[in-house]
């Protein structure tokens, strides 16, 4: 977190100017957040390795929230350099693991040999299918409504009848953490220029028009850090 504020300071300079500003305008969160497949590897490696820093403590709240070793296989959609299913790999050792991430992640990532690589764009690419629980750690509230929305269509086509989509983030409108979810996750991607902290009301919303049939809240010991939905197939 300290690494990163830096950024987040400086687009908080002005903040009437940043709350005004068109959010195509670049900022300096959004130049170093936002990348695409054909971002080179060594960028996409600093990137990856922010976000192992603070995956763990994260993996810890989503472990003790959802028994994640119920599962024959789990893909973890935009899950990096695997921080989060490593830690899964460590917790549930008969469970079949896959990571799902653009090439040049992928490809600067030092994967425990029992996950399997699965290169692509979850907004050009189909996910692979076989498997049974997709999660999708810190990765929803990146995104504008539009494209979240195309991130919870792909998953659902890709899982069974009956599989899990695991979502673990931090969400709005928690009660005694609202002002993290709402105001401090709510201005930090805004400067991010996409993206915006969400209810569990509005993901139940969600995941009906992606199709999915089924809801559940799973209670985290500490919210703030990661709230947790779960939709049914």
């Amino acid at each position: 977190m300290v690494e990163h504020h830096p950024l987040l300071y400086a687009d908080l300079a002005d903040p009437l100017a940043l709350l005004q500003q068109d959010r195509r305008e670049p900022t300096e969160l959004s130049k170093f957040w936002h990348y695409n497949a054909e971002t080179d590897e060594k960028t996409a490696t600093a990137y990856s390795q922010l976000m192992v820093s603070s995956q763990a403590m994260v993996a810890r709240e989503a472990l003790a929230a959802y028994p994640f070793a119920r599962h024959r296989r789990l893909l973890d959609m935009g899950g990096g350099h695997g921080a989060f299913v490593g830690a899964v790999a460590e917790a549930c050792p008969a469970l079949e693991l896959g990571v799902f991430d653009l090439p040049p992640v992928l490809a600067g990532a030092k994967l425990n040999p029992r996950i399997a690589r699965h290169p692509g764009d979850f907004f050009a690419t189909p996910l692979p299918e076989g498997y049974d629980c997709i999660t999708l750690v810190r990765i929803l509230h990146d995104h504008d409504d539009s494209a979240a929305l195309k991130i919870l269509q792909a998953a659902r086509l890709a899982l069974p009848p009956g599989g899990k989509l695991v979502i673990a983030e931090p969400m709005a409108g928690v009660r005694g953490a609202k002002a993290m979810g709402d105001a401090y996750f709510g201005m930090y991607l805004w400067a991010m220029n996409a993206g915006r902290p969400r209810t569990l009301e509005e993901y139940r919303e969600m995941g009906l028009a992606a199709g999915f049939s089924g809801f559940q809240q799973r209670r985290t010991a500490m919210p703030v850090i990661a709230s947790m939905v779960v939709l049914s197939n």
